[in-house]
């Protein structure tokens, strides 16, 4: 009997200490917003030619969802929409590791989220938004939004996936915290061939010059930057492009100068040439047809230096480079040109 009320209370002993114990050790609880549905999952890659991959992220719960246009908001639940500037990686897959709130005075974009905006349009009745920012809906239809400026946004890949963490807070300091960790399908750009049309020729070209246009876009946005584009108009329907970045500061004409071509948009040289997007960016030379609609050839400018000077009335530069696979380019010219503040 002894025995028998030993071995109860050693039990009992047991029970209450492993009942202390799991006091102790609660399940973890999320205080934020449990993210749990991807409505979309899309990467642009460099679709600013800045260097960046620009990502497109709609992570929700409940029922909320886009309607067929992808514009408008329906259902029930919460919505987090991420505009993320990633390093661009050989998938075009967001890279890991903390992103802040984009500076638009700043050149660098890499590893930060476009700050929200968020407005109502009183006239509409709709919510105008982009940037970084959340919506809900709540079990009436009613739609809040909250632009999200600033704070702390961390992405990870992992075996399973994803894990995005954000606590950001909008203009008046209110914080929104919530987290995504599960599978996402990015949506990536197709390769496409950077130098499109070019044939993998080696040529030397010396055009002549019919006419010389230069724009000045002023301060790039992005770069912070001054951009002028310098058209060149040749015989047999051939149009040279040159893109030159200046500082900030630089004021019309453009100064004199040698300039080099860089791959980036970088002060004092020129942009190198590529195609993107279906179109021709940075410095290149292309040929058309007799009616301006077909594109021939395109030779995309790679390396060399542009020699100029410039007054009021005439222009004098000297380019020599090579092409992408190596053609020579060499132009000559003094004289008029026309000249547009953008």
């Amino acid at each position: 009997m002894r025995n028998g009320l030993i071995l109860g209370l050693v039990l009992s002993l047991f029970i209450v200490a492993s009942c202390n114990n799991d006091d102790e050790n609660p399940q973890e609880k999320y205080d934020g917003v449990e993210l749990t549905t991807v409505l979309k999952s899309q990467c642009f890659g460099d679709a600013y030619g800045q260097g960046v991959n620009v990502i497109d992220l709609k992570l929700s719960t409940g029922s909320i969802h886009t309607d067929g246009a992808g514009m408008e908001f329906e259902g029930e639940g919460t919505c987090l929409v991420l505009s993320l500037f990633s390093k661009i990686t050989d998938g075009m897959l967001p890279s890991d590791g903390s992103y802040n709130a984009a500076d638009w005075n700043n050149s660098n974009l890499v590893q930060t989220f476009d700050p929200g905006y968020c407005e109502y349009q009183q006239d509409y009745d709709e919510w105008l938004a982009s940037g970084t920012y959340v919506v809900t809906i709540d079990e009436n239809g009613q739609k809040s939004y909250m632009a999200l400026l600033d704070g702390e946004l961390t992405v990870l890949s992992t075996k399973e996936g994803y894990e995005i963490h954000v606590a950001l807070t909008d203009e008046s300091g209110k914080v929104f915290k919530a987290r995504y960790i599960g599978n996402i399908n990015f949506d990536v750009p197709a390769p496409e061939d950077k130098y499109k049309y070019e044939e993998k020729t080696v040529e030397t070209l010396t055009p002549l010059i019919v006419s010389v246009d230069v724009h000045n876009y002023g301060q790039d946005a992005v770069t912070g930057l001054v951009n002028y584009k310098i058209t060149i108009w040749m015989e047999k329907q051939a149009v040279a492009q040159f893109m030159l970045y200046m500082p900030s500061m630089t004021k019309d004409p453009i100064p004199d100068g040698k300039y080099s071509v860089n791959e980036q948009p970088v002060e004092n040289m020129l942009l190198a040439g590529y195609f993107e997007n279906e179109g021709f960016l940075g410095s290149c030379l292309v040929q058309w047809d007799e009616s301006f609609s077909h594109v021939m050839k395109v030779w995309y400018l790679v390396e060399g230096e542009f020699d100029i000077k410039s007054s009021e009335e005439i222009i004098e530069f000297t380019f020599n480079g090579s092409s992408a696979y190596g053609s020579s380019f060499i132009i000559n010219y003094k004289g008029e040109y026309q000249y547009r503040d953008v």
